[in-house]
């Protein structure tokens, strides 16, 4: 296989509608720069618990060798970047992850394409839908094989940190690294939070009545402004329905303290559980 090439990822230098009193020097100044894998992440959908291989396997190398990232290239979400130099407190850097919905039929063209959730980095995200659209003009994505549905439903996201671990139903993944990033490290950052007074999910009332705990499991970014950008909800596990539902309607009139960078606020990804639990 040969080495993976080397992405260099200019640093964000502006902030949308900064406050007068914001020095956004801090967000020009990283501390220190960390090297991220660039990935393919496939999921099933549509019924396909399992991903059948060689088949995926021919697919994400299709989408892979046709991926055309742009240099250098914004990223503007941040994540926390765990243990850093030995120490836990206030490090980020930037973060990518989109996904798009393929549907393929069963001779191995594409019917549909969409982008299903967005990173908010508009060339990444351009990037992967084109290298789809171009795999199947090719005719690189090979015919689906028999156990798969005459419809298959695949879902590919381009990522700098795998997933967690937490989808529901259980599914298989396969993962293809495309790029090295080499990604700026920002210290002094703090994260988001919400806002006092916000109200919290109602209890699906089918769900209470027939005694039904459970938990949801949201992904999604929290702009500079503390407003939830909607276009990048992603649920990575869920007990039910009715529970899914009621987060959503909630988080749409919640309101958040942004994340900062050096007193500058900026868009962050956030990993929240909702939990609904009877008690006597």
């Amino acid at each position: 296989m040969p080495p993976l090439p080397l992405v260099s990822l200019a640093l964000l230098t502006t902030l949308a509608a900064p406050p007068a009193a914001c020095d956004s020097a801090a967000l020009r100044t990283p501390v220190a720069t960390v090297v991220d894998t660039l990935r393919l992440v496939a999921r099933g959908g549509n019924g396909l618990a399992v991903l059948p291989h060689p088949w995926i396997d021919f697919v994400l190398d299709a989408v892979a060798t046709r991926l055309r990232i742009a240099q250098p290239l914004d990223m503007p979400v941040f994540d926390g970047a765990g243990t850093v130099m030995g120490e836990r407190e206030s490090f980020t850097r930037p973060v990518l992850r989109d996904e798009v919905r393929v549907t393929m039929r069963r001779d191995g063209h594409v019917t549909d394409v969409d982008l299903v959730t967005r990173s908010l980095a508009d060339a990444a995200d351009a990037a992967l839908l084109a290298a789809v659209h171009a795999a199947d003009s090719a005719d690189a994505l090979v015919p689906t094989p028999a156990e798969v549905p005459e419809r298959a439903t695949v879902f590919v996201s381009l990522t700098t940190r795998e997933p967690p671990d937490t989808t529901k139903p259980p599914i298989d993944r396969a993962t293809r690294d495309v790029a090295l990033l080499t990604l700026p490290l920002f210290r002094d950052a703090t994260w988001v939070l919400p806002r006092p007074g916000n109200q919290g999910p109602r209890y699906p009332l089918a769900e209470k009545a027939a005694g039904v705990q459970g938990a949801v499991h949201l992904e999604f970014v929290i702009d500079e402004h503390g407003r939830l950008v909607p276009s990048t909800l992603r649920v990575l596990r869920y007990t039910s329905e009715p529970f899914v539902r009621s987060v959503y309607d909630a988080l749409q009139h919640m309101e958040f303290l942004p994340a900062t960078v050096g007193g500058c606020p900026v868009k962050q990804l956030v990993r929240q559980p909702f939990t609904f639990e009877l008690r006597p």
